[in-house]
């Protein structure tokens, strides 16, 4: 039994406790940063930070600056340094969501034209022709359907309104791969056989695991980029494989 006053759940072990943080102005924001020994030089500039950028989303960009273990800073932290931080990141985003335009529509591409010329416009439907387990290909095959009828795109519109067999959302792989996720398209990739990955990844002129990693990897960074997270000293949970062929050794 789970007592809310004081309090303790026997379930998991675990003293539990109320957060009782009351929201506070944009001048108690600044108040309470200057409290913990924030040096701030431009209260007007740190306000107008605080209003459009968010306390929350700032202090990813204050860390470095406190003191490890406490809510106060170390000498000489400013909110100059964490706003150049924050600006930095900003560039950075910009920079990544470009790259990860161009990996992006260059996987759909040639992952879409091997896949189709091996097992059909419909190929996908199949659970043979991949590596999924009957239930995840289900999963996969429903996520896919689901972003299908969410789109708003014309050519899927045209094959809801023209074709009946197979019935919408079931449409061509090349439809399909141009409105699903990268994620969705990351797993996609992993669950091709082995010998499909390594057309594609030949193509991409890199070993097929260093491929499925990039993929994974860049749907990561997209998903940070894309909701305007802070993508400088995060960590992400994967890390890029280094490839071993020749010319990547000396990046």
């Amino acid at each position: 039994m789970l007592k809310l006053a004081g309090f303790f759940c026997p379930l998991i072990g675990v003293r539990m406790t109320h957060y009782r943080k009351p929201p506070l102005s944009i001048q108690a924001q600044l108040e309470l940063l200057q409290q913990r020994g924030l040096v701030i030089g431009d209260a007007a500039n740190a306000k107008r930070y605080l209003q459009r950028v968010g306390y929350y989303r700032l202090m990813g960009y204050f860390y470095t600056q406190r003191v490890p273990g406490s809510d106060h800073f170390r000498e000489q932290a400013t909110f100059e340094e964490a706003i150049s931080l924050y600006e930095f990141d900003r560039g950075l985003r910009d920079l990544v969501m470009e790259a990860v335009g161009h990996i992006e529509i260059a996987a759909r591409t040639v992952l879409t034209y091997h896949f189709a010329h091996a097992h059909g416009a419909f190929g996908h439907l199949e659970p043979r022709n991949l590596t999924f387990t009957e239930q995840d290909h289900a999963d996969w095959l429903t996520g896919v359907e689901s972003e299908v009828t969410r789109s708003k795109e014309a050519f899927v519109r045209h094959y809801r309104d023209r074709y009946t067999s197979p019935a919408f959302p079931k449409v061509p792989i090349w439809m399909a791969t141009e409105v699903m996720s990268l994620g969705s398209l990351s797993r996609f990739y992993r669950a091709l056989h082995n010998r499909e990955q390594k057309t594609v990844a030949g193509e991409m002129q890199m070993a097929a695991p260093v491929f499925a990693n990039w993929l994974h990897v860049t749907s990561v960074a997209r998903n940070v980029v894309a909701h305007h997270g802070r993508l400088w000293n995060k960590e992400l949970g994967v890390s890029a494989v280094r490839p071993r062929s020749a010319g990547w050794s000396e990046l």
